[in-house]
């Protein structure tokens, strides 16, 4: 089942399974949990009144402290299976504020499975927290949070989910209540746990800076060129050391302590690395006193809680830290919305100015949203939306405005841009053009002055996006890529739209006026080829916001980006031109609720100027799915001519193999990308013939003279189906009962019966079954008792020699 077509508000699921976990010396028993010898720690265990989680926080501390380098953990999934991952220790803190917090402990993880399926988890004062891939879902498995409103003078309980504000409400002061030792946990698909009306925020561009804004223009006018992204042979992941302040309103909100503070900005901080070190190689480690810019009093702090605290922190953190001391600063408050420099990173005097704020600041909404959305602002990347409908107006960067309407990216405006929004939320990766523009600012004079390179490097992908292509308009297609990687790295693939164009102010104008982006970004996934639009549009005849098929005479620009699980980013672009005839290459048979009966069918489809110059189509491939295009895995003609009709025989195909009720028809050009397919499902109705039931192979058959035999299917491989009956005809050399043959007594060799085998009252034409008849050996007879001539004429020659002897003794006596 989908899990995206389960995935609700803050999922909740009833679990049956526990969470399971070992060392590294067990791996093998934990992951095929069958093996008897190991018994699985209880670590969940059902709520059956709340359908939640309990934890056995001393079982997992166990385990999480201790001092193995890696631990196998099962975790639930909320559909109630559990998956596998290893977790390794993976600090976010430097050496002197792990010290501080020894009850806090990170791990990186990779499903045992498949290793495109990772994530990040820690145990902090305020419990476990699990965020993970799952077969392209994010999962989250964390404590259910429970906060406190005041509001009105009487203090209320209630879920995270139900925190709603309507446009006009008055923000309400909410406190999140932490019970660790008796938490209850949920696992859930994150979609749309936000809930609060992002109307409510304020959005802002990023904060440029006289003397910074020439040379990160200058940066982000240079598009790296294919030739570089193809040389690109390497990345080495480069630590940042990151201060992070807290206002005392946000404190308030994580329980009101330093500690479950930090616990909070370590779980945050933990989740950006993940981000950051898959698509850029950027890791992000807390300076040592950290805790220091936690702030408990909202009299006292220098804060003021909007903002302007970005302007701000930079002083802070320089007095307290010390200006030497961090590479990237950024204070985190409640005040809704977020403003950081660009290109601040490294920089003496604003390296400090961002800041993040929302009035449920937690959780991916809020981490990724906004918190990795601003430091991406920090590190040198720009909006990367095209739409102007919302907030998004007033915010687009025409030289980024790569993402179709919203886009849907960490440096999108996801949910903000009115009927132009592709989703409710970013998802949880870099654009490439912000990852072109982060790399390009990395390299500067100002972004090259910090950070420490590890001395490991890791060689990414090569990568070949294929050739480029003419097309027609109004016509799906598919591109196709291939990677490889020296390390043997899994890898994952995003192919990615490139083009800047007109900005689009409202859903009517997000389509194709030539130049604007039309292809929306997907989440990395393990496929190398991608439909354009998606496949389930073009078989329902629907469509999705951010999938528009081209209408004009343009180019449409793509790049094939390869991610290799350990920051090596690389890419290849692929060009297609588009000719507009003012008609799509199209199926125009079979319809839907057709029969196809007889050997023979038609099919037409609309040429579209497809067969003459520039596309130059001479040649289509006909492909037949049985499952409504799921797959096209039957072939029903190559290299057929494109000239709008066809005639396929369906004669060579076994009823059992072609025929359906969900039939569908793929039109593809031989030698290019695009394709066609009818709308609609039809039946094929194939009927068995004789020429259907033949036996194709046989086992090897042998008897002793004399013996009979039975003929059963089981003796042998049919080409289409196993037969009703086996009628043995009369022949040579034998005779029969039935199924049963039985050669004759007086015959050995090669025999040969003749059979004809029967289905569905069709019978087919005589089949030649072949059988070794072995001849009979007659055993040896055995000489009687006293009849060995041999045996006897010893014996009297024996007594005689001994009567001789015995006569010359006795006359020698004498």
């Amino acid at each position: 089942m989908n899990l995206q077509k389960k995935a609700k508000l803050l999922k909740k699921v009833t679990f049956g399974g526990v969470l399971a976990l070992c060392t590294q010396s067990v791996f093998s028993t934990l992951v095929y949990a069958q093996e008897p010898t190991v018994k699985a720690k209880s670590i969940f265990h059902q709520d059956t009144s709340s359908g939640l989680l309990t934890l056995n926080t001393p079982e997992l501390q166990t385990a999480l402290f201790s001092d193995d380098k890696a631990i196998i953990i099962a975790l639930p999934l909320p559909s109630g299976a559990l998956v596998n991952f290893e977790l390794t220790p993976e600090s976010v803190m430097s050496e002197g504020l792990a010290k501080k917090y020894p009850h806090i402990r990170t791990f990186s993880g990779v499903a045992v499975d498949n290793s495109n399926n990772t994530g990040r988890f820690d145990i902090t004062s305020n419990g476990f927290h699990g965020m993970f891939y799952y077969n392209g879902e994010r999962v989250f498995v964390e404590p259910e949070n429970i906060y406190i409103e005041e509001k009105a003078a009487q203090s209320l309980a209630k879920s995270q989910s139900s925190i709603v504000t309507s446009e006009n409400a008055s923000p309400v002061k909410v406190q999140r209540v932490f019970n660790s030792v008796n938490a209850k946990y949920t696992s859930y698909i994150k979609e749309n746990s936000r809930v609060q009306d992002k109307k409510l925020l304020t959005f802002h561009q990023p904060k440029n800076i006289t003397q910074l804004s020439t040379a990160l223009e200058s940066l982000s006018r240079n598009k790296m060129s294919k030739e570089e992204g193809a040389n690109n042979t390497e990345s080495v992941l480069t630590t940042y050391r990151i201060a992070i302040s807290a206002a005392a309103e946000y404190t308030e909100f994580n329980g009101g302590t330093v500690d479950t503070t930090m616990a909070e900005i370590i779980t945050l901080v933990n989740r950006l690395n993940q981000i950051y070190q898959h698509d850029l190689a950027i890791k992000l480690e807390l300076v040592e006193n950290n805790d220091l810019l936690v702030f408990t009093d909202a009299e006292t702090d220098p804060f003021n809680n909007n903002s302007d605290d970005g302007g701000l922190n930079t002083g802070v953190i320089n007095s307290i830290i010390g200006s030497d001391n961090y590479d990237i600063g950024h204070v985190l408050n409640t005040d809704g919305g977020g403003l950081a420099v660009l290109g601040a990173v490294c920089h003496p005097i604003y390296k400090g100015d961002g800041v993040t704020g929302d009035l449920n600041p937690t959780n991916d909404a809020f981490y990724i949203d906004y918190v990795a959305h601003e430091i991406g602002h920090q590190f040198g990347a720009e909006h990367s939306f095209n739409g102007t409908g919302g907030a998004c107006s007033g915010n687009r960067v025409q030289r980024s405005a790569y993402e179709v309407g919203s886009g849907s990216t960490i440096m999108s405006y996801a949910g903000l841009c009115d009927d132009q929004n592709l989703q409710s939320h970013s998802d949880a990766f870099f654009h490439a053009r912000s990852i072109d523009q982060i790399h390009a600012y990395l390299e500067s004079s100002v972004g090259d002055s910090c950070g420490i390179a590890s001395v490991d490097s890791n060689n990414v992908a090569i990568v070949d996006a294929g050739l480029d292509y003419t097309i027609p308009a109004r016509t799906p297609f598919k591109l196709s890529g291939t990677a490889t990687d020296v390390d043997g790295d899994e890898l994952s693939y995003s192919w990615q739209q490139f083009d800047l164009g007109e900005k689009s102010a409202s859903l009517a104008e997000q389509v194709d006026d030539g130049t604007r982006p039309l292809f929306r970004a997907f989440l990395p996934n393990e496929h190398a080829t991608r439909f354009f639009p998606q496949l389930s549009n073009v078989l329902t005849g629907t469509h999705t916001i951010g999938e528009s098929l081209p209408t004009t005479n343009r180019d449409l620009n793509f790049r094939l980006m390869v991610f290799d699980q350990n920051g090596g980013v690389s890419y290849d672009e692929t060009t297609l031109t588009v000719v507009d005839s003012g008609e799509a290459f199209s199926l125009n048979t079979p319809l839907a609720e057709d029969v196809w009966t007889e050997s023979d069918n038609n099919i037409s489809w609309q040429v579209a100027q497809t067969d003459t110059l520039p596309i130059n189509c001479a040649a289509v491939d006909v492909l037949l799915s049985k499952n409504n295009g799921e797959s096209f895995d039957i072939t029903l003609a190559n290299n057929i001519s494109n000239n709008g009709n066809a005639t396929l025989s369906i004669d060579s195909f076994c009823p059992n193999d072609i025929n359906t009720a969900e039939a569908r028809i793929k039109l593809v050009c031989s030698d290019n990308i695009f394709y066609a397919v009818n709308q609609g499902a039809f039946n094929i109705n194939k009927a068995l013939a004789a020429k259907d039931l033949v036996i194709t192979s046989q086992q090897a058959i042998s008897l002793v003279q004399g013996n009979s035999i039975e003929l059963t299917n089981a003796l042998f491989t049919y080409a289409c189906e196993a037969a009703d009956s086996i009628t043995i005809q009369a022949g040579d050399n034998y005779t029969f009962l039935g199924q049963t043959v039985t050669p004759n007594s007086d015959f050995s060799g090669e025999l040969v019966v003749s059979v004809v085998i029967s289905k569905d009252n069709v019978s087919s034409s005589v089949q030649l079954v072949n059988l070794t008849v072995e001849a009979k050996t007659e055993p040896t007879s055995e000489p009687e008792a006293g009849n060995d001539k041999s045996s006897g004429s010893m014996s009297w020659l024996l007594l005689f020699t001994f009567a001789l002897l015995w006569r010359q003794k006795r006359s020698c006596s004498k």
